[in-house]
């Protein structure tokens, strides 16, 4: 992921640079930019991230290898109602957005509160809450999807939240349902304050993943 100043991407004088550092990535290779783009932190308007994306992705197709994808990567907090930046839906580069569709919708969520579950989570961000259609799968149906960061912080866990073990579990079977290229955890270094910590002393989830991984590869 790289993140140039979306107005003169949209100038389009950046082209002739984006091309070459595109012809520059390996085979097989995801490549975005501003992933979590739609954070309401960023301050940027849906027509800047679709515009960001409908502008690059021709220049990448033209200049990357072909098996290289194009990834648009936005963040969970979106598709939550307490969000400025609320729905979801509405940042997603794809057709119904007036966007092409993208090689790959990845998507990083995480627990907001104690109640949320994996599969809570999941079905929020990639097809909407209950009775909406605010989720990224909801405008790019037919889309490649992917889970590129997810997890649960300690916090949450211990006051009664889904264990780590079983949150990577969850979102590893919803994945698999929903036939997502990926599912990538996110982690802190050891001794970190933010929550999302290394523990080496968690077997639980260090052996769910090591099952997870091994899955994979079949």
């Amino acid at each position: 992921s790289i993140k140039p100043d979306i107005p003169t991407v949209l100038s389009g004088s950046l082209d002739a640079q984006l091309a070459a550092y595109f012809a520059l990535v390996s085979a097989g290779a995801w490549v975005t930019l501003w992933h979590e783009g739609d954070s309401a932190a960023n301050g940027f308007t849906t027509a800047q991230i679709i515009g960001l994306h409908s502008h690059v992705y021709p220049i990448f197709k033209a200049n990357a290898p072909a098996t290289a994808s194009y990834v648009q990567i936005t963040t969970g907090y979106t598709g939550n109602p307490l969000s400025s930046h609320y729905p979801l839906s509405q940042w997603v580069c794809c057709p119904a957005n007036g966007g092409p569709m993208l090689d790959v919708y990845g998507m990083d969520s995480y627990a907001d509160v104690v109640a949320d579950t994996a599969s809570s989570i999941w079905n929020r961000t990639m097809f909407g809450l209950p009775g909406t259609h605010n989720g990224v799968a909801s405008v790019a149906a037919g889309g490649q999807f992917a889970i590129t960061e997810t997890g649960i912080k300690s916090s949450l866990v211990a006051a009664g939240g889904e264990s780590r073990a079983n949150w990577y579990n969850d979102s590893y079977a919803f994945a698999k349902a929903n036939s997502m290229l990926a599912c990538f955890t996110y982690w802190d270094a050891p001794g970190s304050t933010s929550g999302y910590a290394w523990d080496a002393t968690d077997t639980a989830t260090i052996a769910a993943l090591s099952a997870i991984n091994a899955a994979s590869k079949s």
